[in-house]
């Protein structure tokens, strides 16, 4: 099993969570945390799941629940990477942007600005 781990970034003035390995629900609180923290920083929230090899649905809750508190500016998954897919099947992107890398969500931010 690979683990998981979570740290926060901070990228030209956004804050970017990046998730790699497996997040589960041993890992959702330190997504929590990390989330938090990073909504402290100010700016936008990026959450980079392109290092991410799984997600469950205790991590894609959370991810909806920020975004739906408008906390995330965008999500950074892969199109084909498994936890895309089950971000494509919540139907994650009615809620809050999907990017495919981590430049397509900056160049987004920098864009709508």
């Amino acid at each position: 099993m690979a683990f998981g781990s979570i740290t926060v970034e901070r990228v030209d003035g956004e804050s970017v969570v990046v998730a790699t390995g497996e997040q589960d629900l041993s890992t959702v609180d330190d997504l929590e945390r990390a989330l938090a923290e990073a909504c402290e920083h100010g700016g936008s929230v990026i959450v980079d799941l392109s290092e991410s090899t799984f997600i469950d649905s205790s991590i894609a809750g959370s991810l909806l629940r920020y975004a739906r508190d408008a906390a995330l500016a965008t999500v950074v998954a892969p199109p084909g990477a498994e936890p895309r897919r089950l971000l494509d099947l919540l139907g994650f992107a009615e809620v809050a942007p999907l990017a495919g890398s981590r430049d397509d969500a900056l160049r987004a931010l920098r864009e709508s600005a």
